[in-house]
């Protein structure tokens, strides 16, 4: 387990907005929206602003780290009015959080913790 995890934070290395940092510092996670196989996804606030936000933890052990830097890569990229918006991602205790545009309309794609997309009444 904590070669797994040594592993993920090596090959993170570069990737992240913020290592070695309590995101919990920087949101208050205030409700699970959704729940997978990777991990889960928060509606939370952040803190200095008031901003809410979709918070996508992810846990590293066992995953496949490279799945979730291709993620993090492709939403980086990314820049459309008809997709999520990636803000950050941070790397904390083995487990790494994606913060990303919250939508709550009942007709607007959702990012879930497995990686899909359901619209939100789905949720």
């Amino acid at each position: 387990a904590a070669a797994a995890a040594a592993a993920a934070a090596a090959a993170c290395a570069t990737m992240f907005t913020q290592r070695n940092f309590d995101p919990k510092e920087e949101f208050e996670l205030q409700e699970t929206i959704g729940k997978g196989s990777f991990g889960a996804v928060f509606k939370a606030v952040r803190k200095r602003t008031g901003d809410v936000v979709a918070i996508k933890k992810i846990n590293v052990m066992g995953e496949d780290v490279d799945s979730i830097i291709r993620e993090i890569e492709i939403m980086k990229e990314i820049h459309s009015q008809f997709v999520v918006q990636y803000y950050g991602n941070y790397f904390w205790k083995n487990k790494i959080w994606i913060s990303m545009e919250l939508c709550i309309d009942a007709d607007t794609p959702v990012a879930l913790a497995d990686g899909g997309v359901r619209a939100a009444r789905h949720v």
